[in-house]
């Protein structure tokens, strides 16, 4: 392997070393060195690669990790004032713009930090923002605050720089190398008038030909975005080696019309434009390096070796700078990569063969394989930062990767015209609606066909899971089905009857929104899923939190209201796991987002009012309000119409609020609604809930507040903490505990309140 590969020892021990460095608390730099020259000196393969990975440590160390640790850090409860270099694209959104950004420096007060970081920057304003490439900008630099939910992820922490006003934005002039960004720029901004997005009311075939050009899946229409995450296809519109091989064929083209003269520099030139274009992407920087070792080994009269050109890649990249080992799509690129290289031939070799029936096709054994090495080589990182296996996920990139190519040419071709003059590529758009039709196909399918499969185990679970099956597969074919059972049993079984309590309430930390998800018997609850405004929560936040929990379907869905902090995540959750009903209140398939969910699962939607009743397992659910239709209420705005619903299991009780106000709390107590175990606070803690009368006839033994972390709307509310107090109920906080578990023991009649973090003490207990 050295001999065919030299550079990989470098690239496996500086990876290792960079992925080690930023957990250790301590880093023997000059121990470490004495260990890289010792091994160095004894020139055998596994003393290189121990030899690199301290020279990973150090470097990592040196460079990145500790110098990010000195005391002069940076405050997030201060402002700063930062200089910025833009690392993609501006993109619109509701509250303005954002882009990726890397902090090259930052001064607070009298304290300078110069260890760059990579970070997503937010502008106010509907204005374009700045065209400059770096800025000067006074802000406040944080990292975004990830639910708490007790799920163990390798997914990095995001840092954020928000500014709050344009007049806290200056351009930095730029020298004349910018020119070649600037034409990039321009002719990003042609391909945008000529293909818009679902925004600016593009076509399907529009929006997402733009996204596979221009490597942005933010112009994708928001279904759509979704279904391809949903059912493991979300890297069609990643930037990757597909997209330049197309451009370096197009080079090959115009040399070969130019007699074959200047092949190398065209293919480096078109290259650098199309970076030009879509900006510095981890996948198409670890391709660019990858075609000028393919070039340069062919300049040197050697016979070029892929293996080797994605080894310094990575050994490069990871030189250059070493927290890309933190960066999701760095490490997705190299590892699916290395597995379409490495495990493609080994896979195709294995394919069924026998005598008695015709051998596997030679183009559909490699294709297979290349879709299956891939995913395995990729899966110890998607399945633990995600949580979620997607077992069709190989045979569904089988059929859509082709297309998407001839899709994607198609979009090159038409923003080659569009560079020249957008209204003449316009109306070619027609052409990729054409094409885009088997994505649109995609959202017909229903969850139950392309299973998802929540997954509860980390990365040293995933790894195992992704070892164990190509070892399955490497077997004979015969001995392949037994295995594969076997170890499709386990996982569909992983974690349900662990010590299971006879019924749970786990309210999951969602940021400002809500999320209670009940369970008893094996059967499950959810009510209200929270939302954001831009991303992915339903698989972000949910599906890991529901693996953790054994969720493999949802019984029983209840949308309380369709405000986007209680639906969006629940229509997001449809599109990955099946679901057998879904409860609605009278008018709230009204509202935007319960429109679609309503529509997604229109025949499993019952609209409920007092006094629907139903069980689903232990549970035993009853509507108290609202008591029928809701006249001149407003579904987008009227709180006061969310469903309000009673779970109980045997003698305990839990109340669920949705954003009701006190008018509403009034009208529970006029109708007896007695005593309970625990209260569900409405409207995150607002002040215009959870009123003393309610208190003191519920009179519950605790109470609970799902609100984000500092929240703008100050939830939950001092008056309601002081109520609180006063009537001596403890409160529970997602924003303060992160998701919080209560658990049922009908055997011993004991019941307790936890936080969800794993090894949390119980915070209530009783046996009331």
């Amino acid at each position: 392997m050295q001999a065919t590969c030299p550079v990989l020892p470098a690239a496996v021990g500086l990876a290792v070393g960079a992925l080690l460095a930023r957990d250790m608390s301590w880093i023997p730099i000059g121990p470490l060195v004495l260990v890289a020259g010792l091994c160095f000196a004894v020139r055998r393969l596994p003393a290189t690669v121990v030899g690199w990975l301290a020279v990973g440590l150090v470097h990592a160390g040196a460079s990145w990790v500790l110098p990010s640790r000195e005391p002069n850090a940076v405050d997030p409860a201060r402002p700063v004032s930062a200089l910025v270099e833009l690392a993609g694209p501006w993109r619109e959104n509701e509250a303005g713009w954002s882009a990726r950004c890397r902090v090259l420096s930052s001064r607070q007060q009298q304290a300078t930090d110069l260890v760059e970081r990579e970070a997503w920057i937010y502008l106010p304003g509907d204005a374009p923002p700045p065209a400059a490439q770096r800025l000067h900008v006074r802000g406040r630099l944080r990292w975004r605050l990830v639910p708490r939910n007790g799920v163990s992820s390798r997914a990095p922490p995001t840092l954020t720089l928000t500014v709050k006003s344009r007049q806290l934005v200056e351009e930095v002039g730029e020298s004349a190398p910018s020119r070649w960004r600037a034409a990039g720029r321009q002719a990003r901004e042609r391909i945008g008038r000529a293909l818009p997005d679902a925004a600016h009311g593009g076509s399907t075939g529009s929006s997402l030909g733009g996204a596979l050009l221009l490597g942005d899946s933010s112009r994708l229409e928001p279904g759509l975005q979704a279904t391809l995450r949903a059912v493991g296809l979300a890297h069609l519109t990643a930037v990757s080696g597909l997209h330049l091989a197309l451009v370096a064929s197009l080079a090959v083209g115009l040399s070969t019309a130019l007699g074959g003269r200047a092949k190398a520099p065209l293919m480096l030139l078109t290259a650098a434009g199309y970076f030009a274009l879509v900006g510095g992407r981890p996948s198409l920087v670890r391709s660019l390096f990858m075609l000028v070792a393919a070039l340069a080994a062919v300049a040197v009269k050697r016979p070029p070796s892929a293996s080797n050109a994605l080894a310094i890649a990575a050994a490069g990249l990871l030189a250059i700078t070493p927290s890309l080992i933190e960066n999701l799509g760095f490490v997705l690129s190299m590892t699916a990569t290395s597995g379409l290289l490495w495990a493609t031939p080994r896979l195709a070799e294995s394919m069924p063969r026998s005598s008695r029936s015709p051998p596997t096709p030679r183009w559909l054994a490699k294709a297979l394989a290349a879709s299956l090495g891939a995913q395995l080589f990729s899966l110890p990182w998607t399945a633990s930062v995600f949580s979620v296996l997607q077992p069709a996920a190989p045979v569904l990139n089988l059929l859509y990767v082709p297309w998407t190519a001839v899709m994607l040419a198609t979009s090159v071709l038409i923003g080659m015209v569009a560079v020249v003059e957008p209204s003449a590529a316009a109306p070619l758009t027609s052409i990729l609606d054409l094409l885009a039709v088997p994505y649109r196909l995609l959202e017909r399918i229903p969850p139950s066909l392309i299973t998802t499969l929540p997954w509860a185990t980390g990365w040293l679970g995933a790894t195992a899971l992704a070892t164990t099956v190509w070892a399955a597969l490497r077997l004979p074919w015969r001995s392949r089905l037994a295995g594969l059972g076997l170890l499709t049993l386990a996982v569909l079984v992983q974690g349900r009857w662990a010590g299971r309590p006879d019924a749970e309430v786990r309210v999951i930390d969602v940021g400002q929104g809500d999320a209670i998800l009940l369970q008893s018997r094996g059967r499950n609850v959810l009510v209200d899923g929270g939302g954001w405004r831009h991303g992915d929560i339903a698989g972000r936040v949910l599906l890991p939190a529901l693996a953790r929990a054994g969720v493999r379907r949802i019984d029983l869905m209840v949308m309380t209201h369709s405000d986007q902090d209680h639906c969006a995540g629940l229509l997001g959750l449809s599109r990955y796991l099946a679901v057998r009903e879904l409860w609605v209140g009278d008018g709230w398939q009204d509202g935007p987002c319960g429109r679609q969910l309503v529509s997604r699962l229109s025949e499993r939607t019952r609209t409920v009012g007092a006094p629907t009743r139903a069980s689903v397992g232990g549970w035993n659910l009853q509507v108290l309000w609202p008591a029928g239709v809701r006249e001149g209420i407003a579904p987008s705005s009227a709180n006061r119409g969310s469903l309000v619903i009673l779970a109980s299991h045997r003698e305990r009780r839990l109340l669920l609020t949705g954003d009701v106000d006190d008018s509403v709390e009034r009208a529970l107590v006029a109708g007896g609604i007695g005593r309970v175990d625990w209260l569900k606070v409405a409207h995150h803690g607002s002040r215009t809930s959870t009123s003393a009368a309610l208190l003191e006839v519920i009179r519950p033994r605790a109470a609970i507040v799902s609100a984000g972390r500092d929240n703008p709307y100050g939830h939950p509310s001092a008056e309601v903490v002081a109520r609180l107090a006063r009537s001596r109920v403890p409160l529970l906080r997602t924003d303060l505990d992160g998701g919080i578990e209560l658990r049922i023991q009908t055997a011993t009649g004991v019941f307790e309140t936890s936080q969800a973090r794993h090894g949390g003490p119980p915070l209530i207990a009783g046996d009331r």
